[in-house]
């Protein structure tokens, strides 16, 4: 897949990918009055300046595929509609599978190109990090949370494309990103293609935690309204609903504990608006024996916000001594090599004992 030349590191456009259209029967596009508006709330990145594509930045990765001993690719994938996203590839001498990134709504992938490079090397895969479409240098804002979820599925069967199995792929999805990639997952395991998914501090449902930081003010008769209209303008992501629908063999998701006088919780997702908060009534009230994955994490107060923090700052409430990065390692070990089984099953610990691994001080 990769060029192999004495500087590990290929600085003109080497992913070139025109991705299929992923929807049978196509998909109706209606483009409506105020949906730009909601795309800039709920995807702030949009509005910010590009990160220039100076020498300095090409610099900075031939440093770090020095200093790493990684190669570094950049490219482009377009979508089957039009448009197109700044990618790159960060892989090791020999990975065993792949990492894509899906970061949240307010930032480039460009800013956080070391930290994607020490992921790959700590767990030896390929990482793959892009600007969703109108972000950075990507084409075409969207329109609707459809269109981000049109991104991650180009960028996952692009892969697909080159014999990549889907157990070879693992979605990391932060924040906003987590519920993308929750929805992309979706998408491939629908398909009898299951993906890994990693979902780290995100939220349920986006029209709820809209009205609940955004539109906190607002009386609450007029709450439902607005509920019905984002999710009329395309903006509605019920993420919560889609992640109970998957194998939870697949999928593992973290989240704050709330703030307490000794440590920092999620200041941007409240705990009622939360992924877990959601998983743990669903399942209350269900009644369900359904086994979820999921680790509940602390934050020190001199370490920072919770929820912005890199996961290295986190640590299992359960297991002081494991962080946030270490859970999201020792997931990776569920990545199958190619015609081979996966390193997790073989090597770390049985099935049963990942639950029991990650098991939370809720039990």
């Amino acid at each position: 897949m990769f060029q192999q030349d004495s500087e590990k590191i290929l600085t003109n456009p080497i992913i070139s990918y025109k991705a299929p259209d992923p929807y049978s029967p196509p998909r109706q596009r209606q483009r409506r009055v105020f949906s730009t508006i909601l795309a800039k709330m709920f995807l702030p990145a949009l509005t910010k300046k590009p990160i220039p594509l100076q020498e300095t930045v090409q610099q900075n990765y031939a440093e770090l595929s020095q200093q790493y001993d990684v190669y570094i690719t950049t490219g482009e994938v377009v979508t089957y509609d039009g448009a197109t996203l700044t990618t790159i590839e960060i892989s090791p001498s020999n990975p065993i599978g792949f990492i894509i990134k899906f970061k949240g709504q307010k930032g480039f992938f460009e800013s956080t190109v070391e930290e994607a490079v020490r992921d790959a090397v700590s767990s030896n895969t390929t990482i793959i990090c892009f600007n969703y479409r109108g972000v950075g240098h990507s084409t075409k804002a969207p329109d609707t949370f459809q269109d981000l979820i049109t991104d991650g599925i180009s960028q996952v069967q692009r892969l697909l494309d080159q014999d990549v199995k889907g157990e070879q792929i693992l979605l990391d999805g932060e924040s906003f990103g987590g519920a993308i990639a929750t929805f992309v997952a979706f998408h491939f395991h629908k398909k009898n293609i299951p993906v890994y998914l990693f979902n780290s501090r995100s939220f349920a449902k986006l029209s709820e935690i809209a009205i609940k930081t955004k539109f906190s003010r607002l009386p609450a008769g007029l709450q439902s309204p607005l509920e019905r209209l984002i999710a009329h303008l395309g903006w509605e992501a019920n993420s919560g609903e889609v992640f109970s629908q998957l194998p939870q063999s697949h999928t593992h998701f973290m989240f704050l504990a709330p703030q307490s006088q000794e440590y920092n919780g999620d200041s941007i997702i409240p705990n009622e608006c939360s992924l877990f908060h959601h998983l743990i009534t669903l399942k209350t009230h269900d009644q369900t024996n359904k086994l979820i994955s999921y680790s509940q994490m602390h934050i020190n107060k001199e370490d920072g916000p919770g929820h912005s923090a890199p996961r290295e700052k986190l640590f299992m409430c359960s297991d002081p001594d494991r962080s946030g990065q270490d859970v999201f390692l020792l997931f990776t070990k569920k990545i199958k090599p190619q015609n081979e089984q996966s390193i997790f099953d073989e090597n770390i610990v049985s099935e049963r004992d990942i639950r029991l691994t990650f098991k939370s001080d809720h039990g």
